[in-house]
């Protein structure tokens, strides 16, 4: 189950965070130069992909709401949240999870595209099951996620373009779920990545890094903001989410600087491989080639729960 955000008609990179049949979250990097003030707003739409027991959907966005303390240039609290199809009732709701250590490290990263947007036909997503370690370059390229690590996940691994009409380079995935006991959880989506790019090529990485920010902490926001409860697997003798409807990361150390990486968010297809001009400071150079290509595989069950019952149904406790 994926989502897709459109703007003005045109596919973008950014995957939904799929909270239910009517809301979900994304990076507020991906809004286009949609003010926090919502002074410019071009068409903004999601399409949904479905599965066997529900239908390919598209919906046009009706209400963003930024996170009071999301900052464009340290990627704190890079949070929308997106609502549609309000007219209607929740008929269906995506677990979510809550403690991304519990999982045991098996995370699966996930790139959705659609390939017909007038017949809705959705191609294979792209998957990377992915149980390596952080290494010192997430927090070298990354200030934000160096104070905050709790609330992101950090990858080495881009996916080579999921159609070349989008975009000839490869990208970072676009969602990140969790594995545990034969199911998958939603966890995060794609905030942004430190990189150092060839001079002369945007898709050519010397070094990258990407980060997935980890829905948990905003848990209890979202479900403030919405009026009404989220599903999410709970994990016996915790307390977790965390019950913080104000939840900010902490940013009393960030400056913005990140060791002198470019840092680049929002819709990637905007590099489509073009020759251009950028910055010439490359201050950590390393000979990275890491835009591998993840494997066709469909094999990850993403199926969603359509019990749509009080939060009490979420007490489905792992022993």
């Amino acid at each position: 189950m994926g989502g897709i955000l459109f703007t003005s008609g045109m596919q973008t990179s950014c995957e939904l965070f799929l909270l239910d049949s009517n809301s979900a979250v994304i990076s507020a990097e991906c809004m286009f130069g949609v003010g926090v003030d919502q002074s410019s707003k071009p068409q903004l739409e999601v399409y949904i992909n479905g599965n066997d027991d529900i239908p390919a959907v598209k919906h046009a966005v009706e209400s963003i709401t930024y996170h009071n303390e999301y900052n464009s240039t340290t990627m704190a609290n890079n949070v929308v949240l997106l609502q549609f199809n309000t007219e209607k009732d929740v008929t269906w709701q995506n677990p979510l999870g809550i403690i991304p250590d519990y999982y045991g490290g098996e995370l699966v990263y996930v790139r959705h595209v659609l390939n017909d947007v007038d017949k809705m036909e959705w191609g294979t997503p792209r998957t990377l099951e992915d149980t390596s370690t952080t290494d010192a370059s997430c927090n070298e390229m990354s200030e934000i996620y160096k104070y905050n690590n709790r609330n992101f996940k950090c990858s080495s691994k881009l996916v080579a373009s999921p159609s070349t009409d989008l975009t000839s380079c490869s990208i970072p995935y676009g969602i990140v779920y969790a594995r545990s006991m034969g199911s998958v959880y939603l966890l995060g989506y794609h905030s942004h990545t430190g990189a150092t790019r060839s001079a002369d090529n945007a898709c050519n990485y010397l070094k990258q890094r990407s980060y997935f920010l980890l829905i948990p902490d905003f848990i209890y926001t979202m479900q403030n903001l919405l009026g009404r409860n989220l599903k999410y697997t709970k994990v016996k003798n915790s307390n977790a989410p965390l019950q913080d409807i104000t939840y900010q990361m902490d940013t009393s150390k960030v400056t913005g600087n990140n060791n002198g990486y470019e840092i680049l968010s929002g819709d990637f297809y905007k590099y489509r491989g073009e020759k251009v001009t950028l910055p010439s400071d490359t201050s950590d150079s390393d000979d990275e080639s890491l835009s591998e290509t993840s494997n066709d595989s469909n094999g990850l069950d993403t199926s969603i729960d359509t019990d749509t019952s009080d939060s009490s149904s979420n007490d489905s406790s792992h022993d």
